[in-house]
Formats: C-alpha cells, structure tokens, sequence
C-alpha cells in the first residue's frame, strides 16, 4: 500500500501535465491566423459553403455538424471549427497513447515534433480520423473487434479516406508485410519509365468513392505536380527504422506492436506504389505513417534488454524527431 501510495503523486503530475500539454495544443489550434497555416483559408471557404449552403460537392457530415456547433457556440466560427477538431483530436491520441504505448513520454515527443503540425494544425479532418484508426489498430492487437469496428466507422465519418483502413486490415496479420516495402520502391523506379497512370485511373473510376474521383480531377488538372521524389528524405528514414524493427520482430511480445509496424509500412507502399498520383500517395503515407507513434516507443521497451544499445536509440530517435519538427516548422512558413 506504501508503494501505491507512493506513486499515486507521481501519476498525478504526469496526468496534470498531459492535461497542461493538451490544453496548450488546442489553444495553439484556435489561436493560429488563417491565410498563414496552410489549408486554413480552404477551410474558411468550406465552413462558409456549408452555413450558407453553397457547396459543389458533398463534405462529411461530421463537418458540416461541426460547422453549425462551431457558429452557435463561438463568435469566431473558423477559429472555432479549429478548437473543436483539436480538442477531439488531441483527446483521442492522447488516450490511444496512454493504453497502447510501453513509454507514453516517447510516444508525445514523436507525436509533437512529427504529426502535430500536419494532422491538428493543418489536415484537421484527417487528424481526427487517424486518431480513431490508431485506436482501432490496437483494439484489433487486444482481439477486441467490436471496438475496433466502432472506432473505423468513427473514422470514417470523420474523413472518407479511412475507408481504406478496410483494404489495409487484412495486412496487419501477415508477419511479413514489412517486407513489401522493397518491391513497392521497384514499382515506384519502375513509374518514373513506365506511365501506366492511364490503366490505373481506369481502375480508379470504377470505383464510386467522391473522394477518390476528387483526388482523380486534381491530379488531371496538376500536370506540372505529377512528379515526385520517391527518395523522399523522411520515407526513407521510417524505412529503415521499420526494416530495422522487422529484424528484430521477435522481441516484439504483443500483436498491437506488430499490426502497427505492418500499418506503418503499408504507409510507405502506397507511398512508393501511388508514386505518380502524389496527392493520394502523400495523403495515404502520412495516413498510416502515424502509427509509428506507438510503435516506435514499444520497440525501445521491448529492445531494453540490450542497455548498450537502447540509450543510443533514444537519442537518435529524439534527434530526428527534432530534425523533422524544423523541417516542418519550414515547409509550412510557420518560421
């Protein structure tokens, strides 16, 4: 009873902290100017299409309750719309965090330094959406498929990409997925010779998701942004961190830390195998790429038996945490 005692003070702090960090996140969230963070005026737009019900085309139905909750409670509705998706967001990664991650304190510094900027400050829709599919992913870890069920079709409300989660479930069983990687960055060599896009969208068109057939007309209207680098700097990195975690999959003692390597990678297939549709490729990537926000710190705790080497893990991994969080305080113009 001492011990308990002992560290109920200690739990309490880290709880009061998360809470501080959470808070501190969602203001940063409603506090930012729209027209200087990317994807900030398009979302104006959206918001006024769907109060004044102008919209061309169809958004979730999430958003459009969201709009309307944002407009009777705040006086800035846009600013408002912001706080809401963070704080669902936020709330959601936060928990997803605390029972799927072996080093919680890991797990936020990833988070914070590579997905905060892109999923809460930026892509606001998806970043609600992925953090139902992280929650997802580990329910399907635990056996659990009524929560995992539940936790998809929230995702999917929250934004019609997560549909793709059902494609890639399948996946998270097979103990080689990781291994797809390699072939899938022959594809992407074999694209930059070879255009099949044609056939592809073919395909593409047969398939009545509005969002892919959105995707589809930006990309015939963007012909000088076909292209993309397939050495992209950060896919590489996840790659080799994740074919690195893939040699040592023994260690790994829970099937949630294995389904989030196997997600993680899929992230980086679409990445190389949707290399000539780069709106779609990058979307989908940075979709499932999040789950190394659990799997990451799982690894490092499994991996602690070797205590030569772990101390130099963490420091890589927190160095490039901070190398990805300037990049991308550059690439957004938030610096």
């Amino acid at each position: 009873m001492s011990m308990i005692a002992s560290r109920n003070p200690w739990n309490v702090c880290k709880a009061l902290c998360l809470v501080v960090i959470g808070l501190l996140l969602v203001w940063l969230c409603y506090d930012k100017k729209v027209g200087v963070v990317p994807d900030s005026e398009n979302y104006r737009t959206m918001l006024e299409d769907v109060l004044n019900h102008t919209y061309l085309i169809s958004y979730e139905k999430s958003f459009e309750y969201i709009s309307e909750l944002a407009q009777f409670i705040f006086s800035d509705a846009i600013a408002g719309l912001f706080l809401i998706y963070a704080a669902i967001s936020i709330t959601v990664k936060f928990y997803a965090i605390s029972i799927s991650s072996k080093i919680p304190s890991l797990s936020i510094i990833i988070y914070l330094s590579t997905f905060f900027l892109l999923h809460e400050y930026i892509q606001i829709r998806v970043g609600a959406a992925i953090a139902f599919s992280i929650l997802a992913i580990h329910y399907l870890g635990e056996d659990r498929r009524k929560n995992a069920v539940l936790c998809t079709v929230i995702a999917i409300i929250f934004h019609e990409l997560s549909l793709m989660l059902l494609a890639v479930y399948p996946f998270l069983r097979i103990r080689r997925t990781p291994l797809l990687m390699i072939p899938a960055f022959l594809v992407a060599i074999s694209f930059k010779y070879f255009d099949l896009s044609s056939i592809i969208f073919g395909f593409l068109d047969m398939i009545k998701i509005e969002k892919i057939q959105v995707y589809a007309n930006l990309f015939q209207e963007l012909e000088d942004q076909r292209d993309i680098n397939i050495f992209n700097y950060k896919v590489f990195i996840f790659m080799m961190f994740n074919l690195y975690v893939y040699k040592n999959i023994e260690i790994l003692r829970d099937k949630g830390t294995i389904y989030f390597l196997n997600a993680s990678s899929l992230g980086i297939c679409f990445f190389f195998v949707f290399s000539f549709f780069p709106v779609l490729s990058f979307r989908v990537y940075e979709y499932l790429i999040s789950s190394v926000i659990i799997l990451y710190p799982n690894f490092i705790f499994y991996y602690f038996k070797n205590k030569n080497r772990t101390p130099l893990l963490l420091f890589i991994m927190i160095l490039v945490c901070s190398v990805f969080f300037y990049m991308d305080l550059v690439r957004f113009n938030i610096i």
